[in-house]
Formats: structure tokens, sequence, C-alpha cells
């Protein structure tokens, strides 16, 4: 391992953050739930939702119902994606939303959420424009912080990997249908030019302008999958931490986002906006293992490498790269890990992200779908725990917590009354996340 971060106070913890160890969490994909995965992974030895002009709380009940099925204190870990743009959250929205994660963490369950994410992309409605982001992230974290319980929430500020950044030949389409390009981009906010040069492009940094301070951010996140994109190749070593600290000095990074947020402070462009010391979070992270790819012409090929043995040697290689314990004692901030369990088509493959052995239906057109036909992945991960590296995990503890309760029928998110149930047992080892961004409250337009 070869970083060299900074320091920090071990006594300054943010909301949630453990002072010893890791959390380990999973995005599941329907029909898998939290208690099939505890079910799968511990054994007896160790949902995102759009946000607009309304919110879907048919999918917050099923959500929140979830985790508090597991019959554990596991952190509830939302994700919210306003897609239409930062100025389509409706006051109505957001007090709807308020009303479900105040009487949670009232009722005892701590709650991770993640806002509007990958905003220095340009695939959303928020995308790219750094000053109406960070208006309307202070405008949500003011409302959803000032009916949560003390301690029970945390704020995770969640930029994407810079891999491509600024995308200058992608435009970004707002919801009315208009089309704002790269360069329309720029001269609207010539801040993006961050070093200076009169160029906004991959030299420039992809994320100090999108950060809303120190005050408004709790955690952060770092994206850590889709490695490899197109081939089964057993990763290569050290990548992921190149990544991290920008030492690729190439459109995968150049920039040391560990350093600039979770060290020192240092790093930023023209200057830095944060002291540091922030809890780090990789999320939706999980060795890619392409099980069909799209030719053109229609045709399809079955990749090399996508049995069940070089599939676990793959995504091994990956969780390895900073689920080890060199990599945690150089990173200290480094406290949460959460898997992207899906099996999906994205450009031209069929990918699995599987790691915690999710059962789904879902199948390539091969049928060569590795999480619901072997476990050999699963059994090298839970393998891997059962020695050292398990005892540096935080599970959850049994408990009963009704985080769902009446919350829908508040008619104002500042009327958060009831019965809250919370009755933390002796300690069970349960996945301490459960990464419901299937969750992904838009709320709507």
């Amino acid at each position: 391992m070869r970083g060299n971060p900074s320091n920090f106070k071990a006594e300054e913890l943010a909301p949630l953050e453990p002072e010893d160890g890791v959390y380990l969490g999973s995005w599941w994909q329907d029909p898998d739930t939290p208690s099939r995965t505890n079910e799968r992974v511990i054994e007896n030895n160790v949902g995102d939702t759009d946000i607009g002009a309304t919110i879907d709380t048919s999918a917050l009940d099923r959500i929140f119902s979830g985790i508090d099925d597991t019959n554990t204190d596991a952190i509830l870990y939302l994700t919210l994606y306003p897609k239409d743009g930062m100025d389509a959250v409706s006051e109505d929205a957001l007090d709807t939303l308020c009303k479900y994660v105040g009487y949670a963490t009232h009722a005892g369950r701590r709650v991770f959420i993640r806002y509007a994410s990958e905003m220095n992309g340009y695939w959303f409605g928020y995308s790219r424009q750094p000053k109406k982001f960070i208006e309307g992230w202070i405008r949500f974290a003011k409302a959803v912080r000032k009916v949560s319980k003390d301690g029970y929430l945390a704020l995770i500020w969640a930029p994407n990997s810079p891999n491509g950044y600024p995308w200058p030949s992608s435009p970004l389409y707002l919801n009315d249908g208009k089309e704002i390009s790269y360069q329309d981009t720029f001269r609207m906010d010539p801040s993006l030019d961050s070093n200076g040069d009169g160029l906004w492009d991959y030299k420039d940094d992809p994320f100090t302008p999108y950060y809303p301070g120190d005050e408004w951010v709790d955690w952060l996140y770092h994206y850590g999958r889709e490695y490899p994109w197109e081939t089964n190749d057993i990763p290569t070593q050290g990548w992921f931490e190149d990544v991290m600290i920008g030492r690729e000095k190439t459109t995968f990074g150049r920039y040391n986002f560990y350093e600039m947020f979770s060290g020192n402070g240092s790093g930023g462009s023209p200057h830095s906006k944060s002291t540091g010391g922030k809890p780090f979070m990789v999320s939706e992270t999980g060795a890619a293992v392409h099980l069909y790819v799209s030719k053109p012409g229609g045709n399809a090929v079955l990749p090399q490498r996508s049995d069940p043995e070089s599939r676990m040697k793959i995504k091994q290689a990956w969780w390895r790269q900073f689920f080890n314990s060199t990599f945690l004692e150089l990173y200290p901030k480094f406290k949460s890990i959460c898997f992207f369990e899906y099996i999906k088509y994205e450009e031209t493959t069929w990918r699995d992200f599987t790691t915690l052995g999710q059962g789904t239906n879902i199948q390539s057109p091969f049928g060569n779908d590795g999480g619901a036909k072997d476990d050999l992945v699963l059994e090298a991960f839970k393998q891997d725990m059962s020695g050292p590296l398990g005892k540096k995990v935080v599970w959850a503890n049994d408990a009963m917590i009704n985080s769902l309760g009446h919350a829908a029928k508040f008619k104002h998110a500042s009327n958060l009354t009831g019965a809250y149930e919370y009755s933390p047992a002796k300690t069970h080892k349960s996945v301490s996340l459960s990464l419901l961004i299937a969750a992904i409250l838009q709320l709507l337009v």
C-alpha cells in the first residue's frame, strides 16, 4: 500500500461514525431483501426513490418496513435523486420525506441520506450546476436536520468518479426538454475552470466546485464500481487506491479525494473548501463481470472468463483492494463499504456486480447469471470475513424498531409524535447497512 494520508483527531467523530471499524452494507435488487441478505451472508456466524413535486410514499413504506423486518438496528441508507433538478423539489414532497425521516430517527432508526449524488456528472437535471446544487443541498439539509433526532441522521455528499469529467461531448438535458451544451454550461459558470487556464477540462477540480461546505456535509462517498468495464480481467493491483488519491494523473483521477475531505483538507482548486476529517464511504462497489456482450448487427458473444471460478477471482481481487487491514490502517477515515448487488444490462454488456450472493430472477440472455447459479463469490467473501478482517466490521444489533409507524399519517413534519419503539438487545452479526438506494425518492414533477 502506497498512500501517505494525513492524521486526524480521533475524537472528532461525525454523526453515525464508528470510532473503530467499518460498516458493511448492500444495495439490494428486487426481489431480494435486507433480511435475505443477512441470512446468506451471516448465517449463524458472521432503495432509492425520486424527489420532485411529489414523492412516492408506497416506495418509502416498502423501504422503511424492509429494514424493520430485519429485527436489527441496522442503518437505513436512503438515496434521493431530484432528477428533474433542485428547483423541481416541492415543499410538499420535502415535508412528506421529513415525516418519514423524523419519525424513524425518533423511533431509534439511524438513517444515512445520500442526496443528489453524482452532481458532477451530466445525466441528471441537477448535474454540472454547482451554484444551484449547493443552494438545493443546503435547503434539503436544513429541512431534514430540523426534524431528526440528534445523532441519528447523517448526510452523505456523493460526487461521481472523475473518470471522463467534465464529459465535454455530452450535453445536459433539463426536465423541460431544454438541452444545455458543455460549452454553454461553462459560459454560465466560469468558476468550473478551477485552475484558471481558460479551459474546463479533465485538469480542473471535479469535486470542490460542488462542495456545500463542512457545516452541511457529514460523510463522503466514493463511487467504486464498474471495474473492469468491458472485459473480464483481474483488477490491477492498487487501482482503487490510485484513483481515490489521484495518483493516476489521468482522466481517472488527478485529485486526492481522500486528502481533500477526509485527510487534512488540502488539495482543492483554486482553494480548499474543507478542513478535512470527514468519514469516508465506498458505495455501489463491486467488480463488474460481463456475462453477455452485444456486437454490431445484433450479434452477441459470451465473454471469456465469465465462468464461476473466474468470476470469483475477479470480484475477490476487487474487494481485497480496500477491504484489508493495511488499507484500513492507512486510511483511518475509511468507515463504510457498501456492495452494489445488481445484475443488469448497461451500455453493451450484461453485468453482474454482485458479491453477497443475491438470487434474483434476472438472467442474461445466455443464462449464465452468476448471482443465481453459483455461490463461489459469496463463499470466498465469507472466508475472508472469517478471519481478523471480520472483526473490523461494526455489526448491527438485535432490536425491534418501528421506524415506519404512522409517519405517513402526519399532516406536517413538525407534528412528529407517537409511541416510539427501540429495544436494543445482544450484539447480533447482521449486515450493518441496508443500502436501500433502490428507494430513490425523486420528488417528482
